[in-house]
């Protein structure tokens, strides 16, 4: 029994000097420094994961955002695009251009009594037995007026469509060169509704002023 405990006691105390010599307490479990070390790479750890997150998702969002405003800004060029074809001088009455409510139907050749259709070369210029609707195009298409342009309700067309969606905001439709009457060119900006950002600009001249003397 006695021999036990001399063991004991030797190997207790072989322990004591390992331990002290690491500069710990045996069997004491770790200490506070230790502990704080650890809890601090734990939590740089979490708040790294936390911000990858948080990057991965504001990225997968951003791109979510762009492709839904491509679209509608696409949306809207097609629809502009369409404005341009069928914005007409035929109409009588209408030498400086409208945009007809029926344009399949809103047209005439006075030489062969048919309907014609936008796209048509018979579409655009004014009917030539009227000679008035023809003075007032030639004299639209130089017009240094802005609401007797040629383009003024082209622009006024474009103006009235709906805001396209995505937080996008269409400006009104600008003459890219209003000191120039012989300029046909309309320009569109799209921008960010949230901060201004350019997303999108269009420079087209409806297809009537190709008849422009």
């Amino acid at each position: 029994m006695e021999t036990h405990k001399l063991v004991n006691s030797s190997i207790r105390n072989s322990l004591d000097v390992i331990c002290s010599r690491q500069g710990t307490t045996c069997c004491s479990g770790f200490t506070l420094l230790e502990v704080i070390v650890s809890a601090v790479i734990l939590v740089v750890a979490t708040l790294g994961s936390i911000t990858a997150f948080n990057l991965a998702t504001r990225s997968i969002r951003g791109t979510g955002l762009f492709v839904e405003q491509n679209r509608e800004i696409d949306r809207d060029i097609s629809e502009i695009s369409r404005l341009s074809e069928i914005y007409t001088a035929c109409v009588p009455g209408s030498g400086s251009g409208s945009i007809p409510a029926n344009p399949n139907t809103a047209c005439t050749d006075t030489l062969s009594g048919l309907v014609v259709a936008p796209n048509s070369s018979f579409y655009y210029f004014p009917d030539p037995a009227n000679a008035s609707d023809v003075a007032a195009f030639e004299t639209s298409c130089g017009s240094s007026t802005p609401t007797s342009h040629i383009t003024f309700g082209f622009r006024s067309a474009i103006d009235s469509l709906d805001q396209p969606g995505a937080g996008i905001t269409r400006q009104n439709a600008t003459r890219v060169d209003g000191s120039d009457a012989g300029n046909h060119l309309v320009e569109i900006l799209w921008v960010d509704s949230s901060d201004g950002d350019e997303l999108r600009r269009m420079r087209l001249s409806p297809l009537v002023t190709a008849w422009c003397p």
